[in-house]
């Protein structure tokens, strides 16, 4: 389905580009459409979410290319300028930008929301289960001390714990965190984002704040801590486009890709890029590992 929404709002942008076409030999029937072109923003992340897309769409018979996007410059600003049709955003983050005084946390409100915000002329289609979003994370060690890898558990014993974060905390967070579940941690301390996963094994930390996505998670070692009054807001991965600008083959493409995608794939693909592997094969893999 795709969510088209009728606020006006104009964005300028400037755009540094290098483009790669996409010629993916797996093609469903279908027409083909006019090219489409693929934003992918200054992180391992995007560029495999824009590379994932790119060759989902190439299968449904759209010509695409993928085009490495101007750090300054944001996906949508980009969509709106006319030097992209397409590109991914995270629900929470787009959100806020286009409506700062949005409260709104869980996904489908969040979502919801989004859909209320968005330009005249910009759509998404629907949004994955993978996320980027901040979440407090412990070593199962500790989860299973304190009683359970649940911020609902572990409240009443905060104030045994160090948090570590790679940013200032804002009020909003901290004081959300104790509304929520009752969590008063004992100290924070700044580290490098690079240096949380090990001041979590050696113990200089309890707890820390780390992206959903963070390959260390998904070694077995680290867990994340349910936050399911989503203090942390929901940033789920949507495809962001043109109104338009995709045949109805697609728009089925990408909501069938949205219906796959999770946290735990974006880990592990970024895992393959950072062990060498390029994004275009690292999705590519992907994709054909679940005939899409």
């Amino acid at each position: 389905m795709v969510r088209r929404a009728a606020t006006a709002c104009a964005f300028g942008a400037t755009l540094l580009a290098a483009a790669c076409g996409v010629d993916d030999p797996v093609l469903d029937s279908g027409p083909a459409a006019t090219k489409v072109v693929v934003g992918a923003a200054d992180s391992v992340h995007s560029e495999l979410v824009a590379e994932i897309y790119a060759h989902a769409l190439a299968r449904a018979g759209v010509a695409t290319e993928v085009r490495q996007l101007d750090p300054r410059v944001s996906e949508l600003a980009a969509i709106d300028a006319g030097q992209i049709q397409l590109g991914s955003e995270t629900t929470g983050d787009l959100l806020v930008r286009l409506n700062p005084t949005a409260a709104q946390t869980k996904p489908d409100e969040v979502f919801t929301a989004l859909n209320q915000a968005l330009p005249q002329g910009i759509s998404v289609t629907d949004y994955a289960a993978a996320q980027e979003r901040d979440t407090v994370v412990a070593t199962t060690e500790t989860a299973e001390r304190l009683g359970g890898a649940d911020l609902e558990k572990i409240g009443s014993r905060c104030g045994e714990l160090t948090l570590g974060t790679s940013r200032a905390l804002t009020d909003k967070v901290v004081k959300a965190l104790q509304d929520e579940y009752g969590c008063r941690f004992r100290e924070v301390r700044n580290y490098g984002r690079a240096d949380l996963a090990a001041g979590l094994t050696s113990g200089d930390i309890q707890v820390a704040i780390m992206p959903s996505s963070t390959t260390a998670l998904f070694d077995g070692n680290l867990v994340a801590l349910a936050d399911d009054e989503y203090v942390f807001a929901a940033q789920n991965i949507v495809p962001v486009l043109r109104t338009g600008a995709l045949p109805d083959a697609g728009i089925v493409k990408l909501n069938i890709v949205a219906a796959e995608l999770t946290t735990s794939d974006l880990a592990e693909l970024s895992a393959q890029v950072d062990a060498g592997k390029s994004a275009v094969d690292a999705a590519r893999g992907w994709l054909d590992s679940l005939d899409l």
